[in-house]
């Protein structure tokens, strides 16, 4: 993202028309979203092993918190990627709502928990509805102010691979060395990075992005 963003941020400096900053946006989007899912899927899957790889063993009974935890970073991330179209425009202020109100969701949730003496999962949970409840106005807000266009096609592989990926971690063999925690990872980790090869590969959203000029001749 942060190598994309300068030739982004060029591309749509270099056109005022609302036809050329609308494809810009597009081809942000369609370069990264499907590879976000792609992300959150392997994620996911690997938990069990991130688990084991950094924390203390009194935590590797986390795995629902950390797959939570990867839906609300996905959320997020996804929701940042939208808001390029409010700094596009010059109206940051439209920001306000979407963040407002998942924040609101996420605390009237957290609170009704907190009342009711609900488990500490629902909390996560909480947090995960609010996340959405951004996400889902963000959009709407942000496709107001600048009607991108999605690639179907390859969203729907990432979020296939990511449905794929999150249905398989429950036969995911279980493992205690810390060589094998890393043979897996790495097991994991190939197929993912194939998938986002052929995403980025040929895409022509992403060779828009990088036949951008920063610097002029």
């Amino acid at each position: 993202m942060q190598f994309l963003y300068p030739l982004f941020y060029r591309r749509v400096s270099a056109h005022e028309k609302h036809a050329d900053v609308r494809l810009a946006v597009s081809d942000l989007l369609n370069t990264l979203v499907p590879v976000y899912f792609v992300l959150a899927g392997l994620t996911i899957l690997s938990a069990p092993y991130l688990l084991k790889l950094l924390v203390a063993p009194q935590f590797w009974g986390a795995l629902n918190f950390v797959m939570l935890g990867t839906g609300i970073e996905l959320c997020r991330v996804l929701g940042n990627l939208l808001s390029n179209a409010a700094h596009v425009r010059r109206k940051t202020k439209s920001l306000a709502l979407p963040y407002a109100a998942g924040s609101m969701t996420a605390l009237a949730l957290i609170y009704f928990a907190g009342a009711r003496q609900m488990e500490i999962s629902w909390a996560g949970a909480a947090l995960m509805a609010g996340a959405i409840a951004m996400f889902i106005i963000m959009l709407i807000s942000m496709y107001r102010q600048v009607r991108f266009c999605l690639d179907v096609g390859r969203c729907l592989v990432g979020v296939a691979v990511m449905l794929a990926m999150a249905s398989l971690v429950i036969w995911m063999p279980k493992v205690s060395g810390l060589g094998a925690t890393l043979g897996l990872l790495m097991l994991a980790a190939a197929p993912a990075g194939i998938v986002v090869s052929a995403l980025l590969w040929k895409n022509p959203a992403t060779l828009r992005l990088l036949n951008v000029q920063l610097r002029k001749n």
